[in-house]
């Protein structure tokens, strides 16, 4: 049976060097956020979220023409109005989990991909986990603990950060500025002269509230083509590629991230919004998502 110490481990993007990846937050409308606290350009940091019982922070703060550029990246992934349409979405993140958000009751269900194996069912069955987003409370195998509540919501928050980032850019604790045209860490080229790149950094909110994000903007439609990734001590970030746009319901998504200078490509697949849930899903200790917005016929 894998331990929550395994289980914690499922948060780290493979591949990364010791372990690091974007780790990320959504937070549900009613009082959910991602974000975290910052240093200047080159320190870097890492948004995470703690649920709704914590008091409401101040909203996104930035220069008119940053507040502005956000909101347009915001609005190219179908902006707020899409977003509150929005009552579930479930996913596959990167092929390893799938993940289920009821976003209008506030639930979370994250399992394994596929079907139990042959070589541990029990072990297999017992990395389902169960997140209530309202009470922040988190359940593996009917077991509920501090560390347990940890690894749920951690993994909520890094994978719905990575899928639905435009629509968390000015979630409230985010701090944005519009960075010089020769600042910084640019990698293999300078943006093109369409492009403008965005800070984040994040106003003592979340789990991890150091890091700092770089993201990469067209100017003229708000289309997210880019985001270099900060945590607390690194001088240079990690990378990846916006691809794979996809409109989903009333979204239009980046499903595939290609990393830069570095092998490997992030794919967030079968992604479905309002889905029909049936009602045992939160009750079942079997692995249940792979049927649940997803085609039939894929092995």
């Amino acid at each position: 049976m894998m331990t929550t110490t395994i289980l914690f481990s499922m948060l780290l993007v493979p591949g990364l060097q010791n372990g690091q990846e974007p780790s990320s937050s959504a937070r549900q409308e009613k009082g959910e956020q991602a974000t975290s606290k910052s240093s200047t350009t080159g320190a870097q940091t890492k948004p995470t979220s703690r649920p709704t019982s914590r008091p409401k922070r101040n909203p996104a703060t930035g220069s008119p023409e940053a507040l502005a550029l956000a909101k347009k990246a915001k609005d190219y992934a179908g902006g707020h109005a899409a977003w509150q349409k929005v009552d579930n979405i479930v996913f596959t993140f990167w092929g390893g989990r799938r993940v289920l958000w009821d976003k209008k009751n506030g639930m979370v269900r994250i399992e394994p991909f596929g079907k139990v194996t042959r070589v541990d069912p029990k072990g297999s069955m017992a990395n389902v986990m169960l997140y209530d987003i309202r009470k922040d409370k988190g359940w593996i195998g009917g077991k509920s603990d501090k560390i347990t509540t940890k690894v749920a919501r951690g993994t909520w928050v890094n994978d719905t950060y990575w899928l639905l980032f435009a629509l968390k850019i000015l979630d409230p604790g985010t701090k944005l500025r519009i960075m010089a045209i020769d600042e910084g860490w640019m990698g293999e080229k300078k943006p093109d002269p369409g492009v403008t790149r965005l800070h984040l950094s994040f106003d003592n909110v979340g789990e991890t509230p150091r890091n700092e994000y770089v993201v990469w903007i067209e100017q003229k439609t708000g289309k997210i083509t880019r985001w270099d990734y900060y945590q607390t001590t690194m001088k240079e970030p990690l990378a990846w590629h916006f691809e794979g746009y996809k409109k989903v319901g009333p979204l239009l998504l980046s499903l595939k991230r290609a990393a830069i200078h570095k092998r490997g490509v992030l794919e967030l697949s079968d992604v479905a919004i309002n889905v029909q849930i049936p009602s045992s899903t939160w009750k079942s200790k079997e692995l249940v998502l792979d049927r649940i917005g997803r085609k039939p016929d894929r092995d």
